[in-house]
């Protein structure tokens, strides 16, 4: 099975198609998508910046997009799960409007691995599995040369055990571990290169009782942030998140919620360690390390 899109918007004068197509042979099923997206600067009536005579009449100067996104990917199912893989790629060019006329160039690299295998072990029900790995880039370019590159490597890992009722509860165990490692390089870098690593255990339970449904859970996270750079310190953080639900179905269609939630989160790297101009979002950025979680 395959479809494809085409479309035309003249205020933009966007060309753009979509085709995604899928399919299975035995036990094996694919899948592949794709688009394209292209735009001219953006067309207006009057002038880019009323308060001034010598603007752009009649469009806004970079504000152009070139865009393209690929991704595939394919499983194999059997009698008790499945696995299956995946890849994506995507590529934006697209310009920020105004004076300095800069331009980002980015592009992303997924990898996926995902899988569930039911009844793994001995009082458990389900074995849930995933990996991704993300490759990304992009570079920040002032009058078609580049002034940063920033880079990101990031990887991901997610493991879950669904056991067997115990005293009535259902739940899920599980463990996350991440490593995500960033750099930024040229005279406009408003962030350090650094390393962050995280890994973290949680559990969900539930339970079903006449007409009530009780539900809790926890997690518990260890991050770190290493900054490459001398002046800068390693911050580690021990975080935390608890909740728990109660709900009443005290008449047929008709249900009564009580949530109660706390969680910690940890500052990310910009929050900690920017410090300066950042053109992506025409902002100026100023990080505080000692913020705590």
């Amino acid at each position: 099975q395959a479809n494809f899109e085409g479309r035309f918007n003249s205020a933009l004068e966007e060309r753009s198609g979509a085709l995604n197509a899928s399919g299975s042979l035995g036990k094996i099923s694919w899948y592949l998508e794709g688009n394209k997206r292209l735009t001219s600067d953006v067309h207006i009536p009057g002038r880019a910046n009323v308060h001034d005579p010598n603007s752009d009449v009649g469009f806004i100067r970079n504000s152009a997009i070139d865009t393209s996104n690929l991704s595939a990917g394919s499983s194999y199912i059997g009698e008790r799960g499945f696995i299956g893989v995946s890849v994506s790629r995507l590529d934006n060019l697209y310009g920020i409007p105004g004076p300095e006329g800069s331009k980002i160039d980015m592009g992303q690299t997924r990898y996926g691995l995902a899988g569930d295998l039911d009844n793994p072990l001995k009082g458990f029900e389900q074995l849930k599995v995933r990996f991704n790995y993300n490759d990304y880039r992009h570079n920040e370019l002032t009058e078609h040369e580049i002034g940063t590159r920033f880079k990101n490597r990031e990887q991901e890992g997610r493991a879950e055990l669904v056991h067997a009722p115990i005293a009535n509860w259902r739940g899920t165990m599980g463990i996350q571990l991440q490593n995500r490692d960033f750099s930024a390089k040229g005279d406009e870098a408003f962030v350090p290169s650094s390393i962050s690593q995280s890994a973290s255990i949680f559990m969900l339970e539930k339970r079903d009782w006449q007409r009530w449904q009780f539900e809790m859970g926890g997690r518990f996270e260890h991050a770190t942030h290493n900054p490459q750079g001398a002046l800068l310190q390693t911050r580690n953080f021990d975080l935390y998140s608890v909740s728990a639900r109660s709900a009443w179905k005290f008449i047929d269609g008709y249900q009564l919620n009580l949530t109660a939630t706390r969680g910690q989160r940890a500052p990310n790297t910009v929050a900690l360690f920017a410090n300066g101009f950042h053109i992506a979002t025409n902002t100026f950025e100023q990080g505080n390390q000692m913020l705590g979680k």
